[in-house]
């Protein structure tokens, strides 16, 4: 697989006076952007896009400012527990959609040092980060009305436990259970058992109903305009 980490160790001295920040994202134009943005106040040592570039630089870093999702299909809430467990000291600020703007507390209670909308302009974003660090409240994550899916069932995905929440959505981006067992390290039958707990939580009945919500209200997600560059 061709590596989308950009190390940029070369940059001039002038810009290594700030924190050292790595950056990841599943959108390589909109981490260009926070690139851009913050550049003159961190020393931005790395660009990411999967779970594993991350890991392969955060011991560099002191700060992780990344965006809920990644590539490999894996998202902010289901990685915070690995991601604490292997870099006790690395902050991590999650740039957070107000679709899912439910999740903020989520995120804390899981980690994140602080939450951003990704609706921010990105010329306020060093700003918030400083304030995140310094440990001053961030504006709220005001979250979008909830989704109804197309066959009417309650979409309630505050109900879902973060491994679920993070098998509905791969479910949503049309992976394979195959692939997903794999992605998340788990047997075929746990995630079975996973797969009936969310259908349960969600009411949804019949064969198929699972990944027909799942790739209706991921198509939603990719429909709404989530940041500003």
């Amino acid at each position: 697989m061709q590596t989308m980490l950009q190390n940029l160790e070369s940059e001039p001295s002038s810009l290594r006076t700030g924190h050292r920040v790595l950056l990841a994202d599943s959108d390589p134009i909109y981490l260009r952007s926070l690139r851009s943005s913050l550049a003159g106040d961190f020393f931005i040592i790395s660009e990411a896009t999967t779970f594993e570039e991350c890991l392969a630089v955060a011991p560099k870093a002191e700060i992780l400012l990344m965006g809920f999702s990644l590539t490999c299909g894996r998202n902010a809430l289901g990685l915070l527990p690995d991601l604490r467990l292997r870099q006790k000291r690395l902050a991590v600020i999650v740039i957070l959609s107000p679709t899912s703007g439910w999740m903020a507390p989520r995120l804390h209670a899981a980690g994140a040092l602080g939450v951003i909308s990704r609706r921010t302009a990105p010329e306020e974003i060093p700003g918030l980060v400083r304030d995140a660090i310094h440990r001053r409240p961030l504006p709220p994550v005001l979250a979008d009305p909830p989704r109804e899916p197309s066959n009417g069932a309650s979409l309630d995905l505050s109900l879902l436990s973060a491994r679920e929440l993070e098998i509905f959505r791969l479910i949503g981006l049309a992976k394979s259970s195959e692939e997903i067992a794999a992605l998340l390290g788990i047997s075929a039958k746990a995630l079975s058992a996973h797969r009936e707990n969310i259908k349960a939580k969600l009411d949804l009945h019949g064969s198929g109903v699972l990944r027909l919500v799942a790739v209706s209200h991921a198509a939603w997600e990719a429909s709404v305009t989530d940041h500003v560059i």
